[in-house]
């Protein structure tokens, strides 16, 4: 009797490729680790309107700097304990997951499409365009990201949108510097030659068989460009130069605490736990896909 059959009988184009990625990801046991802690904490930013217990805005007059449940005078309906205004630090956190996480995938995805574009060009060109655009990204990339941020939100003014803004355009010759080394690699290998005399163009050379050849290398750049944005806005929002108060983005979080850390040192210490928590996992899982997608690295 025919059946349907079972999902790992499917033939769908991308499956083997991405068994054959998860085989050899999963032999990485810090990068499975970073995967499940990555997972909880974009579970929680996902969901973080319906999961927090109260209103993160929400100031309590009565409920002034409640230490965690685990410590003596915490309660238990504020698990986390709550901030100099009686805000929910359990609730300010959740909502901080989402707006840090969210944001920062945002700017890396900007960064990856103009950066991809960018190099693309860069690579194709000749003589003194390309040259000029090594220099220029040989520049940037020396300068440190942040500083650079700083100096564009310095110009736009302080904001969330403006520290996006500033981080995207900071990421943008990370990418372009690998795109066009990777495009320079694969160009001279002998199946884009035997494609060239076969009478492909340049531009269905790129799309066709070149693009697809170098996503690994965009990947694990991906992953750690997500962190240095996550880092980045956090950086920025405790400067007062990204988010402002009361917005509960984990930066701002820190700076508005910072007065209060020998008197309630909590609500500094958890902000810090969640951006080393996101930075940490990310970091775990651009290694553990670096040594799945190198051959050299592969055990």
């Amino acid at each position: 009797m025919n059946r349907f059959p079972a999902w790992h009988d499917w033939h769908i184009p991308f499956l083997g490729p991405v068994r054959v990625l998860w085989r050899d990801y999963r032999r990485d046991g810090f990068g499975v680790a970073g995967l499940c802690l990555f997972l909880v904490l974009a579970t929680v930013a996902l969901f973080a309107p319906w999961l927090v217990p109260y209103d993160p805005m929400a100031q309590m007059p009565h409920t002034l700097l409640l230490p965690p449940y685990w410590m003596d005078g915490g309660v238990a309906t504020h698990v986390l304990g709550t901030d100099d205004l009686g805000r929910d630090l359990l609730s300010r956190l959740m909502t901080g997951a989402r707006l840090s996480l969210g944001l920062g995938l945002v700017i890396v995805l900007a960064a990856l499409v103009l950066g991809v574009l960018l190099g693309a060009l860069a690579a194709l060109a000749k003589g003194t365009l390309e040259a000029l655009a090594v220099r220029l990204m040989d520049v940037l990339l020396a300068v440190p990201s942040l500083l650079l941020a700083v100096i564009v939100v310095a110009v736009l003014g302080p904001g969330l949108g403006n520290a996006a803004v500033a981080i995207a355009a900071v990421l943008v010759p990370a990418f372009m510097r690998v795109t066009r080394a990777a495009i320079h690699e694969e160009m001279a290998k002998d199946y884009v030659t035997a494609a060239h005399l076969d009478g492909a163009n340049k531009l269905r050379l790129l799309t066709r068989s070149v693009l697809p050849n170098i996503v690994p290398s965009l990947v694990v750049q991906t992953t750690h460009a997500l962190s240095t944005a996550i880092l980045d806005v956090a950086a920025l929002g405790f400067l007062g130069l990204g988010a402002q108060s009361p917005t509960p983005e984990w930066g701002t979080i820190l700076s508005e605490s910072r007065a209060y850390i020998q008197q309630a040192p909590w609500t500094v210490t958890l902000p810090g736990l969640a951006i080393l928590a996101a930075v940490l996992s990310i970091n775990l899982i651009g290694n553990g896909l670096r040594n799945a997608l190198d051959p050299r690295w592969k055990r």
